[in-house]
């Protein structure tokens, strides 16, 4: 079971920062007191599920390390964004697949779900994806989403970017609001299995809808890899 250097060392393979980066973002978010113990050394605690996704959350929450811990606080309190009735609907009808999630609440237990269910997570991204292949008669609107995916993957070398990737954890900067989608965003009114939500702070979303729109938004993502990274770490002997 893993401490804490294990769960860094987890994200680290999947993130360019490096580990001493992550290190570093581990210690800011360890000495605050979010995860579960602030020993350091052989006395320190074993990780659960929670504290990965916890790590997590300060790793993406914000592009500065000082940031880690307002991040780790602000996504905490991300909700689901006020759903309309297909959302509801949607959610009860998720494919057995994804059942573990029908119940989750907010941002922070989602993901803490999708870490810990992060094989099952593995299993449905196979299958989903051979569907997706094997998809015959698509609309032009679908073409040109997949086709603009194809060129993201394209573009970047060593990394699968936005809609080119099937599962997308996505952190706004610095933790105001967040995105999960399992499965493209663009057919999401007709599949139950696939899950797309969006978070925010949820009286923040009325208050600010007259504010001021900032035209620069830094997004952080990560994706099935780092999910799986850390329910090995955390899970291994």
């Amino acid at each position: 079971m893993a401490r804490l250097p294990g769960l860094v060392r987890a994200i680290a393979e999947h993130d360019r920062r490096g580990e001493k980066t992550i290190a570093h973002i581990a210690r800011q978010v360890r000495d605050a007191g979010l995860i579960s113990s602030t020993r350091r050394g052989v006395g320190a605690s074993i990780m659960a599920f929670s504290d990965a996704a916890t790590l997590l959350m300060g790793v993406c929450g914000d592009s500065s390390p000082q940031g880690a811990v307002a991040a780790v606080h602000h996504l905490r309190s991300l909700q689901p964004l006020p759903w309309d009735r297909v959302d509801r609907m949607k959610r009860e009808d998720l494919a057995p697949s994804l059942a573990f999630l029908r119940d989750t609440k907010g941002f922070a237990g989602t993901l803490e779900k999708l870490i810990e269910h992060a094989p099952e997570v593995e299993r449905w991204h196979g299958t989903y994806a051979a569907k997706a292949s094997e998809q015959e008669g698509l609309s032009e609107a679908e073409f040109s989403a997949r086709r603009v995916a194809k060129k993201l993957t394209s573009a970047v070398k060593r990394g699968t970017p936005g809609y080119g990737r099937l599962v997308r954890i996505v952190c706004y900067v610095p933790g105001v609001a967040a995105e999960i989608h399992l499965g493209n965003p663009w057919l999401s009114l007709g599949e139950d299995d696939a899950f797309h939500e969006y978070y925010a702070v949820p009286d923040r979303a009325a208050e600010d809808a007259d504010a001021t729109l900032m035209d620069c938004s830094i997004t952080i993502e990560v994706g099935l890899p780092t999910l799986l990274a850390l329910h090995e770490a955390v899970v291994r002997p």
